[in-house]
């Protein structure tokens, strides 16, 4: 049953099955056309809960019921969102809500229904807010963390969504209004594929004198009612289909500028005024050649070619008609570069190209030799979301317009690139482009804001020379006075036009407004100013986000559950938690000792009990030869005698009846219990000091049965194998079969289908790699960086790949952007500090390293200091450059090279991996029998991270070494793709003669055993 209210804003309750069958975009209010984007499912545009499953693409978690409020002041809106959301699942989820924003929209609120009540989020630093959410999250309680990812694109983690039952979560986001000729345009996009059990809407207009008008296709019965200085519409629906936007138009005041002036919380004056200046307009320069950089990153591919984007080259072509016109076709690397005659504005060869070009790869800016370019005007058709490489486009002298199509977009970075030169941004993504003035856009140059001087005003914004859109400007400060006059200059380049200028008077009594948004819009554009020069601004960013309550790149909103949660992570929490905060906070001893020392000297010690070890001389006797052992006999012999048995040298060890029949166990393995062990402080086993050896006393093998013999030191040649494995995927079959010449395309076409999954791109990128097609190889594996935006775990795997195919800068500019996403996790540095040693940036890596040995790391990474402080030494050792080592505690300062090491990383958190290592004896080492006989050491199991896990023996026995990894399983609750694992296989680890062979293989279900590779020693 539906309510009428007066409403002007377009829901699609009656006219939903018209509208379908239609299909018509719809004209503006003057008449001139407008593009909206209204077949375009909701889960692209509106806040959604995407749920991964598998490999399978995201899919939207069902709203069950949605509250919409839209304030208006000016050209400013603020929309909040109150939606409801039903997991019909039988399980618990976690999920992520992804937020898309157009230019200019930030979120300013974030709340989450903890305990059946809403919890409001509280603005907090990025790293602090991941490690408050990563901590609470294992707890198994309810957090949710909203961050800014790349492309002004929100996402929230959300857990637990309850089995069979609802999560709601609100979020509020303010924004300028887009201008249609004299028109402000309102419009939230809407087209939900299920019914919602119910909609609520209401809209408010502040201090409007003209009543707000109605959009296309809208209701004539409904008007929005005057209410005091306002108008005020309302909208109540019960089981509704929602599939058309929330629209309308606000007709253009009588007087201008627009401006409001309210008393902020600090008690400053802060104003905001909207200023249409009349500005003049100078003729460009017809350019003779033209450069197309054209983005075909797969970013970019989601809708193919956008007719839009075609339709206005051809215009420019036909109106400028340049001599030669050059097409640079690139996504992570340059593709193409074709140049083609168009002096008579032919430009058909040229758009066919275009449209026939498919898009495929990361996106690397940096790719392009600007240098080179042959344009008097450069047209770069981008979303901005440079992601993989270098990602700084050149200096260009010459105009540059970057034009772009998406919502999903780096708008600053576009804008930027754009304000160096006489050129402009052409945002193509709003809902209403100005297409009158797109042509003209490129034949004229017009003025642009230069600076505002005044005497009686502080921090206004915007500081730099800054393009008008849509013919309007707005400026922001703060008032030292109750009057105030400002000059707002106009003009080309850095040259004012004093005929251009505008003087407006600031009136506290006569602009005094009680919106409350002039001071959030004050910070809006401060943020937007130092935006422009993120690297150089982003202490100041983080300061102004959380001091305003909007999520930065630098800060996200959190929710957490319990007050001890906000206290144990030193967040100030929500108002209605604030006292029971303090007085937790203030009954909290303060610690004297220096924690940074503390830490020190724990790692120190576990940095010497691997000293020890490696001080250590390991003697093994070997078995007798020619004598065959029926394994089966061994076994039932064990089992029957005495629980304490002898081997042949004299050591003691304990058998379990079981051990040798466990669902672990190798045919020729021996399962030791430690609890008959000597055990150093890491809790590795020794051998007995009882053991009939003198040590150092045999200097080689012997060639006796049954003698013991004495490890030498000399270095040992060790050849690796890696095990011979190919995905049992019918895509590569595929690829096999097709032609060489013809396979790129195959792929694009296998692409369309299997976009979503890691796994294809690493698949694809091995199968081009292992057939001489590297280039190939690289584009396929870089489209790993655009599945999801920020998602640290894709990015681990295409950085370790990468390195592992000797791109180090590639991989490095992977790394860099984990660092960036989980600083706070110990893996982000070490693997950044290792890529960093093979490309010969030997300090960088030992102070990456050092980072890690020296700071406090959450309790799910034991020993991972030490670890890397035997790879740092590693470094410092192979350097052969002076290094600056003031800096590292001189304790930590001695290499420890060994015959073998295997390392261990993954992809997947809250994942436990094994690594088992079986050496020619039959003897597995792994996480439960953490020393060998022969001195194969193990490292701390980590059944919670990433790894890594490690294995070394200093001296080799001859004979194979097996080497494979256990997925013993997961505790993640997100449904994501295959586990991936990166194994490294070392030999003479830490000296000059080091070898190293590596492999990346994706797991499948837990419990499963993969064979990696063997290590072969021969005799000396």
């Amino acid at each position: 049953m539906i309510k009428k209210f007066s409403f002007v804003i377009l829901i699609p309750i009656i006219l939903t099955a018209v509208f379908i069958a239609s299909k018509q975009k719809p004209e503006s209010l003057s008449g001139s056309a407008i593009i909206w984007d209204e077949e375009e499912d909701s889960t692209n545009t509106f806040p959604s809960i995407m749920i991964k499953d598998g490999e399978k693409p995201s899919q939207p978690l069902g709203m069950d019921a949605l509250k919409v409020d839209i304030k208006v002041v000016g050209n400013i809106a603020v929309t909040t969102l109150d939606m409801t959301f039903y997991n019909k699942e039988d399980r618990v989820l976690e999920g992520e809500l992804y937020f898309p924003l157009a230019e200019g929209e930030t979120v300013s609120r974030f709340a989450m229904e903890v305990n059946g009540k809403l919890r409001e989020g509280v603005v907090v630093e990025k790293k602090k807010g991941r490690i408050a959410f990563e901590s609470t999250i294992r707890k198994q309680i309810d957090p949710g963390l909203l961050e800014l990812t790349k492309g002004n694109n929100f996402k929230s983690r959300v857990y637990p969504i309850p089995a069979n039952g609802y999560k709601r979560i609100v979020i509020a986001y303010e924004h300028e209004l887009t201008r249609v000729d004299e028109n402000l345009v309102y419009n939230l996009p809407m087209h939900f594929p299920e019914m919602l059990k119910t909609l609520d809407v209401r809209a408010e207009v502040f201090n409007q004198s003209i009543q707000p008008e109605l959009g296309p296709n809208s209701l004539s019965t409904i008007v929005f009612e005057k209410w005091k200085e306002n108008f005020i519409s309302n909208y109540h629906a019960e089981n509704v289909l929602a599939q058309q936007p929330v629209r309308f138009a606000i007709p253009k005041s009588h007087h201008q500028p627009k401006i409001f002036i309210e008393k902020g919380q600090d008690g400053r004056q802060y104003f905001y005024a909207l200023v249409r200046p009349e500005l003049s307009t100078r003729r460009n320069k017809a350019p003779e050649k033209v450069s197309i950089l054209w983005d075909a990153s797969s970013s970019r591919g989601e809708r193919g070619v956008n007719p839009v984007e075609t339709k206005l080259l051809q215009d420019y072509l036909n109106a400028f008609k340049p001599l030669k016109t050059e097409l640079i076709i690139f996504s992570n690397d340059v593709h193409e570069k074709i140049i083609y005659d168009t002096k008579s504005g032919k430009s058909i060869a040229l758009i066919d190209k275009i449209n026939n070009t498919f898009f495929d790869g990361a996106t690397q800016f940096g790719c392009i030799h600007t240098e080179k370019l042959i344009g008097d005007h450069v047209l770069l058709f981008s979303d901005g979301l440079s992601n993989f490489g270098n990602q700084n486009l050149g200096k260009i002298n010459v105009p540059v317009y970057t034009i772009n199509t998406s919502q999903k977009a780096d708008h600053s970075r576009l804008r930027a690139i754009a304000e160096k030169t006489p050129g402009s941004y052409i945002n193509l993504s709003l809902q209403n482009p100005p297409w009158k003035s797109l042509k003209t856009r490129f034949e004229e140059q017009s003025q642009k804001f230069i600076r505002c001087t005044n005497d009686n005003i502080s921090d206004l914004y915007p500081k730099t020379i800054h393009s008008l859109s849509h013919g309007e400007i707005a400026i922001a400060g703060v008032l030292k006075s109750k009057n105030a006059t400002a000059k707002i200059q106009f003009g080309y380049s850095s040259e004012f036009d004093e005929a251009s200028s505008i003087t407006i008077d600031l009136d506290v009594n006569k602009h005094f407004s009680e919106s409350g948004l002039a001071e959030k819009m004050w910070a809006q554009k401060k943020l937007q100013s130092l935006d422009l020069d993120y690297e150089s601004n982003k202490e100041a960013i983080t300061k102004l986000g959380k001091e305003y309550g909007i999520v930065t790149r630098n800060t996200s909103l959190i929710v957490l559950d319990r007050v001890e949660d906000y206290v144990q992570h030193k967040i100030s929490p929500p108002k209605e938690l604030l006292a029971d905060y303090n007085a937790l906070v203030n009954s909290e001893k303060t610690e004297l000792e220096s924690t940074t020392k503390k830490h020190l000297e724990k790692v120190y010690l576990d940095f010497k009990s691997r000293v020890d070890w490696w001080e250590k001389e390991f003697a093994y006797s070997p078995p007798k030869k020619g004598i065959d052992v029926n394994q089966n006999d061994v076994n039932q012999l064990f089992t029957d005698s005495l629980p304490v048995l002898h081997n042949l040298s004299g050591a003691t060890f304990a058998v379990s009846p079981n051990a040798v029949q466990s669902e672990d166990a190798t045919p020729t393995e021996l399962s030791f219990d430690e609890s008959d062990m000597e055990e150093e402080s890491a809790g590795e086993f020794e051998p007995s000091e009882h053991d009939g050896i003198e040590r150092n006393a045999v200097d080689q093998w012997s060639d006796s049965p049954g003698t013991p013999k004495q490890i030498n030191d000399k270095k040992r040649k060790g050849d690796i194998a890696l095990e011979a494995w190919t995905p049992d995927a019918p895509y590569i079959d595929t690829l096999e079969a097709t032609p060489k010449n013809a396979r790129m395309a195959k792929y694009i076409e296998l692409k369309k289908q299997l976009k979503n999954q890691p796994s294809f791109y690493l698949d694809v990128a091995d199968f081009f790699l292992s057939h001489n097609m590297k280039k190939e190889g690289i584009r396929a594996l870089s489209n790993i960086a655009e599945l999801e935006l920020e998602n640290h775990a894709l990015l681990r795997i295409l950085a370790h790949r990468l390195e592992q195919l000797e791109e180090y800068e590639l991989a490095i500019s992977m790394y860099l952007a984990v660092l960036e996403i989980r600083e706070e996790e110990p893996q982000s540095y070490r693997d950044l500090g290792l890529v960093y040693a093979l490309n010969q940036q030997h300090q960088k890596s030992i102070e990456m390293l050092y980072h890690v040995v020296s700071h406090s790391w959450d309790n799910r990474f034991p020993g991972i200091e030490a670890l890397t402080a035997c790879e740092m030494n590693r470094v410092i050792n192979a350097s052969k450059t002076g290094l600056d080592l003031s800096g590292i505690d001189p304790r930590f300062i001695k290499n420890l090279p060994v015959d073998m090491r295997v390392v261990l990383n993954w992809d997947t958190d809250n994942c436990d991996m094994d690594l088992w290592v079986t050496d020619p004896y039959g003897e597995k080492c792994f996480y439960s029998h953490k020393l060998t006989k022969t001195g194969g050491k193990m490292s701390n199991d980590l059944t919670r991270g990433y790894g890594p896990e490690e294995f070394v023996i200093k001296k080799a026995i001859p004979g194979n070494y097996k080497v494979e990894v256990n997925y013993f399983g997961t505790s993640s609750q997100t449904l994501s793709g295959p586990t991936t694992i990166q194994v490294e296989l070392i030999t003479n680890y830490g000296r000059s003669s080091q070898e190293t062979k590596a492999v990346t293989r994706r797991l499948g279900e837990s419990k499963e055993v993969l064979n990696i590779g063997s290590f072969s020693f021969a005799e000396d």
